[in-house]
């Protein structure tokens, strides 16, 4: 009977998976991703889901009564370094703030290297503004510099997107919602982000971050208004709900506000559904692993503890939260590949264990499933979103 159905889709990088349950049965079906334009490939593996079912998909929508979306759109553009050319306006002194990374360095080969860099320098521009820890007005805001720096960093450095970052807006942010007002005025089609409204918290580098993260994705969801509307007009009157990084729900007007909070969209789904799975089958905590079969080499471990919020962008940090998950890199191993082709099929594939695993007790179960035992396997494990006292200067 074709009722109360719903549907669920994951867009990878390389296929979009599409499961359909309520109909009596769970019914599969895979298509290839549409790069570009993912929404192409959403419609195609719904089309082989309806086929599968023997109805057309004008036929099936009507009868959906949940349709949701996980994707890694943003994350793969993150991750590939394929975002928008961005643009910071700061607090005149603070230029700095971002490329010297509050030292959170990591390691290769032995030398500490900088975390990857979305900016470069030249496209970060401070004005005459300040605002104290109290937030009391030291300097006003020079709007002629405003709309100086947006005008040079629009024209010169051809940015695509601005982000809008000043010192103590948590505590009064008048000035940075005017800059944002007054660049909005001069260049309405240029999409431009304030750090306050999307992540008001103490700290000026993670604010700042999320800020630009949120910039340099802004392209990330290309295609999701067409999607909706294509959807719409074949039949599904329930929402379209995206999966955002903390493994809830969210819009798509909200998505389109704020596109990096679907930073970890693809793997907290997965929690979200491990946790589930868990939960009917009387277990209490469940840590999941997924098996990536192609480069970057990395394992990904989820669990469904609550009591664990986590803050990265993926490789970026940022202060945002997100479904706990750990990657193990594994490009020491080389038999890493076969994994994916001998134990996934090419696909994800996900092993789970009836109790929480750590990093470390991770390695002994990859070493079984590869016939390989490494001396040591590099972890990276992402920050903790609890955020301590500021260090924001007064």
């Amino acid at each position: 009977m074709l009722e109360n159905l719903c549907i669920g889709i994951d867009v990878g990088g390389t296929f979009t998976d599409a499961v359909l349950t309520g109909a009596g049965e769970v019914i599969r079906a895979k298509a290839l991703t549409t790069h570009g334009d993912p929404g192409r490939g959403v419609i195609a593996a719904c089309e082989l889901v309806a086929e599968r079912l023997g109805v057309a998909l004008d036929d099936l929508l009507p009868n959906v009564k949940r349709f949701g979306l996980g994707t890694t759109v943003v994350t793969n553009q993150i991750a590939s370094r394929a975002g928008r050319r961005i643009g910071l306006i700061t607090t005149a002194g603070f230029e700095n703030i971002v490329p010297f990374s509050k030292l959170h360095w990591g390691s290769e080969n032995g030398w500490l290297v900088s975390p990857p860099q979305i900016i470069s320098r030249d496209r970060i521009i401070g004005v005459a503004e300040r605002i104290d820890r109290r937030g009391e007005v030291i300097t006003p805001l020079d709007e002629t510099a405003v709309l100086a720096a947006a005008t040079t960093l629009v024209e010169s450095r051809e940015v695509e997107a601005l982000a809008v970052s000043f010192i103590w807006s948590v505590r009064n942010d008048s000035h940075e919602a005017r800059a944002v007002r007054l660049i909005r005025e001069r260049y309405p089609d240029l999409p431009v982000s304030s750090a306050v409204s999307l992540l008001p918290v103490v700290r000026e580098y993670e604010r700042t971050m999320f800020c630009l993260l949120n910039s340099y994705t802004s392209g990330a969801l290309a295609g999701i208004d067409w999607l909706s509307e294509e959807l719409a007009r074949r039949g599904l009157s329930a929402p379209l709900l995206l999966i955002h990084s903390g493994g809830g729900a969210t819009s798509v007007e909200e998505a389109r506000q704020v596109p990096v909070s679907l930073a970890e969209s693809g793997p907290a789904a997965g929690v979200g559904a491990a946790a589930m799975l868990a939960a009917s089958c009387g277990v209490s905590a469940l840590s999941f692993m997924e098996c990536l079969p192609i480069p970057p080499r990395v394992l990904e471990t989820g669990s469904n503890r609550r009591d664990r919020p986590r803050s990265a962008a993926r490789l970026l940090c940022a202060a945002a939260p997100l479904t706990k998950v750990t990657e193990l890199a594994c490009s020491a191993l080389p038999k890493a590949p076969n994994i994916g082709r001998k134990y996934c099929g090419w696909g994800v594939g996900i092993e789970a264990f009836g109790s929480p695993m750590t990093a470390a007790a991770m390695v002994p179960h990859f070493r079984i499933m590869s016939g390989f035992t490494p001396k040591k396997a590099g972890v990276h494990t992402t920050r903790s979103a609890s955020l301590p006292t500021s260090t924001e200067p007064t």
